[in-house]
């Protein structure tokens, strides 16, 4: 199990914070949570220092801190669609089960598909310091199908990020996917390869109609990275991240039926730092 030094640059102190997931082979080597796939999950952060410290938790009220946040057991996934997504406030919720999704044997009632999945969770600073810390959604596995599709092609992932301050959320979301195959023209005529979030523009009809485009993957293993800034002391963000593959998606070759055997593995990188 790698350590979490601290390192100094241009007068910085650097702060890893890293989401970890056991491997098939049952070894916790510090790489990210798993969101895809038939493997078990886990949060693992290690946030503090003499100034800067930031806690995660899974309810607003922290009344549990923990540096360990574990997710069961995550089940394989159907492909789906954005339209029949619950409603924002429902899946930005902390209330709302992360298998809320999931389709059940109906003798045993156990999940044995996944619609999509969500996860929310709270971070903290409760350091001595205002502090900064890069947000990252990393691709860390990629395996494809047994026909040689990958689950990246339909892959979309949804990020809810708001400040918790005592206030009404407004469920601000984007929507990222990787850089499509096929270009289409943007509103000033450019050729565009960023994915529709759903249905196609020119697909679109009145009982399916065209939700806009998707953000860029940033590369092959980067889904998205940003900077939150002047994070104050006992500063509150919320994320909820929602997965699911998108069954309209151009490269989905069969509606609603996802690649056999193929697998992704997501997860969340936080590096914390003075300010």
């Amino acid at each position: 199990m790698y350590e979490l030094n601290y390192v100094r640059r241009r007068r910085r102190k650097i702060l890893a914070a890293v989401i970890g997931a056991l491997t098939s082979a049952g070894l916790s080597i510090f790489i990210i949570t798993a969101f895809l796939g038939r493997y078990v999950g886990s949060f693992t952060v290690s946030l503090s220092n003499q100034d800067v410290a930031l806690t995660m938790s899974e309810k607003s009220d922290f009344e549990h801190r923990t540096n360990y946040l574990q997710i069961s057991e995550i089940a394989p996934f159907e492909e789906f669609t954005y339209g029949k997504l619950p409603e924002k406030s429902v899946l930005d919720n902390e209330l709302t089960e992360p298998f809320s999704g999931g389709n059940k044997n109906r003798n045993t009632q156990e999940i044995t598909t996944l619609n999509y999945f969500k996860y929310t969770f709270y971070v903290k600073n409760v350091g001595n310091v205002p502090c900064d810390y890069d947000f990252k959604i990393n691709i860390t596995e990629n395996k494809p199908s047994t026909d040689g599709r990958y689950l990246d092609d339909t892959l979309r992932v949804m990020l809810f990020e708001n400040d918790d301050n005592g206030e009404e959320i407004s469920h601000e979301s984007k929507v990222y996917a990787k850089r499509g195959a096929i270009a289409h023209l943007d509103e000033d005529g450019e050729p565009s390869f960023k994915e529709a979030i759903t249905v196609a523009e020119d697909k679109a009809t009145s009982l399916n109609p065209f939700l806009g485009y998707c953000e860029e993957f940033i590369d092959g293993s980067t889904v998205l990275k940003h900077t939150v800034s002047s994070f104050s002391l006992n500063d509150v963000k919320r994320y909820t991240i929602v997965t699911w593959l998108e069954g309209y998606d151009p490269q989905s070759n069969n509606l609603f039926e996802a690649p056999k055997g193929a697998s992704i593995k997501l997860g969340v990188e936080i590096n914390a730092y003075e300010n």
